[in-house]
């Protein structure tokens, strides 16, 4: 088996439970259970999840940061990949570049950048996170007030196909 930063764990392990309850932010907590849950603690933990979904052939499914109010990143079956210790900012001004986690949630990625002169384009709603943001359908937030703001330029993204496995940036 591999070794990951983060915890893989069955539905018969301790903290599974937990994990499958807190990957839904609400109250509305599915009745679906995934046959296993890696909580990433790297972006090399993804990268080996998608790989362990390839050589056993499992579904799999994504959480950034648990915002989705129906909580369909939890399904039946398959491998859920829980992001949500992946919250590193950093943020490079002379180059207008930042890097984020997914689960780094809006507030932090609004105001980390506006610090330094910069905005980020993300959605209106400060507890999403970025993977969400630059997933799903985001509702974009820069208002006049940051006009005079230079937009960062790059994001880093994490190979989903299974033959890659390498992190790298998209313009």
């Amino acid at each position: 088996m591999t070794h990951f930063d983060g915890s893989l764990l069955a539905r018969d392990s301790d903290g599974y439970e937990a994990a499958r309850l807190g990957a839904v932010w609400n109250a509305r907590k599915p009745d679906r259970h995934p046959d296993l849950i890696l909580l990433a603690g790297s972006d090399r933990d993804v990268q080996e999840g998608v790989r362990l979904t390839v050589a056993r052939g499992p579904r799999v499914s994504v959480r950034s940061g648990g915002h989705s109010w129906i909580g369909t990143g939890v399904r039946d079956g398959g491998l859920l990949i829980d992001l949500s210790a992946l919250d590193e900012v950093t943020v490079d001004a002379p180059a207008r570049r930042a890097a984020a986690g997914p689960a780094v949630q809006g507030s932090r990625l609004n105001t980390l950048p506006a610090e330094r002169g910069l905005v980020f384009p993300s959605g209106h709603c400060p507890s999403v996170g970025v993977g969400g943001f630059l997933t799903g359908r985001p509702l974009h937030a820069v208002r006049r007030s940051h006009s005079a703001r230079q937009p960062v330029r790059r994001r880093r993204s994490v190979d989903r196909g299974a033959g890659g496995g390498r992190a790298g940036r998209r313009p």
